[in-house]
């Protein structure tokens, strides 16, 4: 106890091990003398979290933010913690701690319009900007048509490449290149206010009854949808055309949310059904393996760049009649457009805010079903329970 960081570190060794209740003991020996080691408590926190101890989860994180108030990054672990377990009028308040952080990428710097706060939408000029990764992009563009409506004018600054989704789906929402938010090139005359879109969430979804049943809310192209449906549709065998995705990019996240196609075989197993890849990146390695492991195809569309096109990416979406994916922007895409998917869930360590811990279903996506991870590194169960799913997909 006399030395707090050498015992965190002994007690991060055995959560990394696995072994969680040594790794309790030494930490409640540290917090015993320790009560505010920051450290500690989100490691303690890691362990809480992992046994399914919402309430004590919660009490570390709210001892975090009472030992450091100031600090930004601890509001925004709490406003995530928050979230994660829907109580999310106390998360948003929370979350928005992140724009006080100056390591968090906040677009509001350097503009010179005032931050909409609480007030109300009804009537505003407003410019929103996204301020996370695609994914969230995606997510928070449900929020577009409400704030659209309330609004007298919305200008959504975004990725460059859901420009052609968003012009079909929200003809009448100004659209402006995220990356050029600082360079003079976007007209912000007769604009009055700006906001990260997440600041919508706490004004349209200030709780889990706020959420509206969907069917999706991104158009894909119609003819490009059609298209690549029969195109799949003539892949030889028969049964379903089943969409699949094993592998996240994300920085931080990414190896938590990524589960090699070589332990898929469960999946693979469905039978019948034709694969296809929803895969992003470089994934000829990855095919190649599954096709000698496996002794099938995942068919490759080679017309099809989902990091370029992602029109065409949503298309390829919507022609399946099931995606089966770890928790990337494919899921997001999917639930967008309501295409039925079942998301393969961390359960901790790479968690999204989105997805509401033990939940079956998303309110943010309701075609989105979660199959969760049991247990730190463990993918096997979650991934028979996804193939049994799967076995009751039929054809469109």
């Amino acid at each position: 106890p006399d030395q707090p960081d050498v015992a965190n570190d002994l007690a991060a060794h055995l959560i990394e091990t696995h072994d969680f209740d040594a790794a309790r003991a030494v930490l409640e020996t540290v917090l015993g003398a320790h009560p505010e080691h920051r450290r500690s408590l989100q490691n303690m926190a890691v362990i809480e979290d992992w046994a399914g101890r919402s309430d004590r989860f919660l009490d570390l994180h709210r001892r975090m933010v009472a030992a450091e108030p100031a600090d930004a990054a601890t509001h925004q672990a709490l406003g995530t913690a928050l979230l994660s377990r829907g109580r999310l009028s106390e998360g948003w308040a929370e979350y928005r701690w992140r724009f006080r952080n100056q390591a968090h990428r906040g677009w509001h710097r350097g503009i010179g319009l005032p931050l909409l706060a609480d007030a109300p939408l009804r009537g505003r000029h407003l410019l929103v900007w996204s301020d996370q990764g695609l994914g969230e992009q995606i997510l928070l563009a449900g929020l577009l048509a409400e704030a659209e409506r309330q609004c007298a004018r919305l200008v959504f600054a975004c990725e460059p490449r859901l420009f052609s989704l968003l012009r079909r789906t929200l003809p009448g929402v100004g659209l402006a290149p995220i990356t050029e938010l600082h360079t003079g090139k976007v007209d912000l005359s007769g604009l009055e206010a700006q906001a990260s879109i997440s600041e919508i969430g706490p004004l349209l979804r200030p709780d889990l009854a706020a959420f509206p049943r969907h069917g999706g809310y991104l158009k894909p192209d119609p003819a490009r949808v059609a298209a690549l449906r029969a195109r799949y549709a003539a892949l030889p065998g028969e049964g379903p055309v089943i969409g699949l995705s094993w592998r996240s990019i994300n920085v931080l996240a990414g190896a938590e949310k990524s589960i090699g196609l070589a332990a898929w075989g469960a999946i693979l197993a469905r039978a019948p059904a034709r694969f296809v890849s929803l895969q992003y990146g470089d994934t000829a390695a990855d095919l190649a393996d599954a096709r000698r492991r496996f002794g099938l195809e995942i068919f490759s569309d080679a017309g099809i760049d989902p990091v370029a096109d992602l029109d065409g990416f949503a298309a390829q979406v919507a022609a399946v009649d099931l995606v089966i994916s770890t928790s990337n922007t494919t899921v997001h895409m999917a639930g967008a457009m309501g295409v039925p998917t079942l998301c393969l869930t961390p359960r901790v360590e790479g968690r999204p805010w989105c997805w509401i811990v033990g939940t079956a279903t998303s309110p943010w996506y309701p075609s989105v079903r979660h199959v969760w991870q049991s247990a730190r590194g463990r993918w096997d169960d979650a991934l028979a329970h996804a193939a049994a799913l799967a076995r009751g997909v039929q054809s469109v």
